[in-house]
């Protein structure tokens, strides 16, 4: 864990740094959403290079961007073993809300079967799947230990689920997934979050202890991505700012 109060201080040293010590400081609540924001562009960024920001990586292209994601990372035996629900013929389910951790990204999957012991299961994408269900090189198969699976919307709608196809050429007894948990959000303390606010009352409050962030090896990234997220801010406040005036002085 990364202290949350640690993380505060680093973000106004490096917020300052920018601009001599004259830009204002933000209130607590308002860095911790900073860094909320900033957790989910880490994780984008160095799975897909999907945050909208200028970098851009791809998960395990090296080591180094592994290393990155690897606090958030969660794998047997601390993610325990699930059991799959055949929904249909040949068609197994794992609900994404069975999981012990909330769920970001998929690393990858395997299942143990009573028919050819281990199998591992791919992830296709849905524009596809008819063909690489039917392709002798990628459908389901026994020989070869491979199953063909997809990401859609849960049959029961609490959420997304891995769908595994198996052609009826086996069924799947057990379900092992390595996945991306969404980091946990942080919470300074000493205020009422807006989730509290607004009745929810298991979320943080100012009785609440503080909440650290899950992010550990490369903080000082994550600092960057806060600064980042603060920046923008003020931008999108200095152009709201503009429009206003020129609707005013229009009126």
């Amino acid at each position: 864990m990364t202290s949350i109060k640690e993380l505060h201080t680093e973000f106004k040293l490096e917020w300052n740094k920018s601009d001599s010590n004259h830009k204002r400081d933000f209130p607590a609540a308002f860095i911790d959403i900073f860094f909320n924001k900033a957790q989910f562009s880490y994780v984008e960024m160095f799975y897909a290079g999907n945050s909208g920001k200028p970098q851009r990586f791809g998960f395990e292209t090296t080591q180094q961007r592994t290393d990155m994601l690897s606090d958030l990372v969660v794998s047997f035996p601390k993610q325990p073993i699930l059991t799959p629900v055949e929904v249909a013929p040949g068609i197994f389910e794992v609900k994404f809300s069975d999981l012990k951790y909330p769920y970001c990204h998929l690393v990858r999957a395997y299942a143990d079967t009573s028919a050819c012991g281990i199998v591992n299961i791919t992830p296709k994408q849905h524009d596809d799947f008819n063909r690489i269900l039917n392709d002798d090189l990628t459908k389901p198969s026994r020989a070869w230990k491979r199953a063909p699976s997809r990401i859609a919307a849960s049959t029961d709608d609490s959420g997304s689920s891995l769908y595994i196809h198996t052609n009826q050429e086996f069924d799947i007894s057990e379900v092992k997934l390595e996945y991306i948990k969404k980091p946990r959000d942080v919470f300074f303390g000493g205020y009422d979050s807006l989730a509290y606010i607004n009745g929810d009352l298991t979320a943080p409050n100012k009785s609440s202890d503080p909440i650290d962030s899950e992010i550990c090896k490369y903080k000082d990234i994550l600092v960057k991505l806060a600064v980042e997220e603060a920046a923008a801010s003020i931008v999108d406040v200095q152009q709201y700012q503009i429009k206003d005036n020129q609707i005013q002085n229009k009126v």
